[in-house]
């Protein structure tokens, strides 16, 4: 949708992988709120990545259903500690480590930690999202 530009300044898309796994995607310039998560749901439970605090966690099932045990057996919530697991991540501003990480990669002559044809892949992928955002504007128009 674009509310104050000529392009897209919201976008939600929901991607289906052949494997059943399901992304959806939030983009928005018009938010107040700066947002830069990224969560992963499984059966055993989910992880957490959020890259503007630059912390993540994972929450086991395992865990949920014991912390759920304690206080059905009457424990109270502020005696028990959730279960969450810290995950590190690299500190230090997203696209200057990514920058960075190219031109070691130059240096060193290896491998980028992304692929050429995984970023080909990727803009290939919001290319197709924004084709369909917008044929979806033109017929409803």
């Amino acid at each position: 949708m674009n509310l104050l530009s000529k392009t897209e300044d919201i976008a939600n898309a929901r991607l289906e992988f052949a494997s059943g796994c399901v992304a959806n995607l939030n983009a928005s310039r018009m938010s107040l709120k700066k947002v830069r998560e990224i969560r992963v749901f499984q059966s055993s439970g989910y992880f957490s990545f959020d890259f503007m605090r630059q912390s993540g966690h994972l929450v086991r099932k395992s865990g949920m259903l014991a912390y759920a045990g304690q206080l059905m057996a009457g424990t109270k919530p502020a005696d028990l500690a959730m279960p969450v697991e810290e995950i590190p991540l690299q500190k230090g501003e997203p696209l200057a480590l990514e920058l960075a990480s190219f031109v070691d990669s130059v240096a060193k002559a290896r491998q980028p930690k992304v692929s050429a044809a995984l970023g080909k892949t990727a803009l290939e992928v919001a290319i197709t999202i924004t084709e369909q955002i917008r044929a979806a504007k033109g017929s409803a128009q």
